[in-house]
């Protein structure tokens, strides 16, 4: 790079000049090199050297280490690379002067991507990334995610909490390039939609099939059809999952109402349209792995059904509870009660 003239040295240190990279402002931004040169003239950017660079955008490739820092030995001295230089350096070496696909958080679009795409492409003169993309932050509560607020945990924790594919299913449900909030009450209302996902996918199993067409069948496999159809085309779409979620959710609306809501029978073309897409759902998103055993499973029942299961186990044990005392058994009614209050329920007798 210095023998290029995109870098100079100055005090031990070596500095990327920017000034010798005619798109470096223009990286990652879609701004043409017209507007930018409109926008340097009025802001008459003053490019005297300032401290021991010429520009104060010149990032460091080569730094000047310290007293007491690691340090390697180098033309210039002592020193240690530059942020930058180390990522430029490994995918270079690894991966080739053109990658396909660079990814990062949305934090490292400046000035960390522009300054890797700068000197890569001034060292190599090739493009060095096909595509950038930028990630979204998961937020809690509306708050960005750090150790210092005390609102940071690991997915391994949440999974204790909610299955794993639940936390996929929301997820996907912002676009990558998008922050997302989580919350209780978002994570809740996530795994409500799926479960109503595979109460309709259950239901579509269990309907026994008719021969011949109806009106009914034909409309629902028209539009599994377009379902498909918006599905890929969101996914071509820089992987626009939102919209790819929504397009399965009305969907499955549609086939709720029309077998749910109003009972009506299915064909054959149907049920296999219809688990064909299932599986096509699945090869992108991965959301209905084991897909039998998570139709068999207990905690796939809907909330509300849910709800209505744990009260009626309650009013047994009461009934049990109340059994055992009247028959004198105090020892094991009391312990079912002390482990009821350790789970937080409280039953008084009368």
């Amino acid at each position: 790079l210095i023998t290029k003239e995109h870098a100079y040295e100055s005090n031990g240190s070596v500095y990327f000049d920017v000034s010798s990279f005619s798109k470096y402002k223009t990286i990652l931004q879609n701004i043409s090199q017209e507007d930018l040169e409109e926008e340097e003239e009025e802001e008459e950017i003053d490019y005297s050297i300032i401290g021991e660079k010429k520009n104060p955008k010149d990032f460091a490739l080569w730094k000047k280490s310290k007293e007491d820092e690691p340090f390697w030995e180098s033309p210039w001295g002592k020193g240690r690379p530059g942020w930058h230089i180390e990522c430029s350096a490994m995918a270079i070496k690894y991966l080739g002067e053109t990658i396909d696909i660079h990814g990062g958080g949305q934090d490292l679009k400046f000035p960390h991507h522009r300054n890797e795409i700068s000197q890569s492409e001034a060292y190599t003169g090739k493009p060095f990334a096909n595509y950038f993309m930028h990630n979204g932050f998961v937020n809690i509560d509306n708050e960005k995610m750090s150790k210092s607020l005390g609102n940071f945990f690991l997915v391994s924790e949440v999974a204790e909490e909610y299955d794993p594919i639940v936390i996929r299913f929301f997820l996907i449900s912002s676009h990558y390039r998008s922050s997302i909030n989580y919350s209780l009450d978002n994570m809740n209302q996530t795994k409500k939609n799926y479960d109503k996902l595979l109460t309709t996918i259950k239901k579509v199993k269990e309907t026994p099939l008719i021969e011949g067409d109806t009106e009914i069948t034909e409309k629902l496999i028209t539009l599994i059809a377009e379902a498909k159809k918006n599905l890929i085309e969101s996914m071509d779409d820089d992987f626009n999952t939102p919209k790819a979620i929504a397009e399965i959710m009305t969907l499955f609306r549609n086939i709720n109402r029309a077998i749910i809501e109003n009972n009506n029978k299915i064909n054959e073309k149907f049920h296999d349209d219809f688990f064909e897409f299932i599986k096509m759902v699945d090869d992108i998103f991965g959301i209905f792995p084991n897909l039998e055993k998570r139709l068999q499973n207990e905690f796939f029942i809907p909330m509300d059904e849910k709800d209505e299961l744990i009260n009626s186990l309650l009013e047994i044990i009461k009934y049990t509870r109340s059994e055992l005392r009247a028959k004198k058994v105090y020892d094991l009614s009391d312990e079912i009660r002390k482990r009821l209050r350790d789970l937080g329920l409280e039953i008084e007798d009368n």
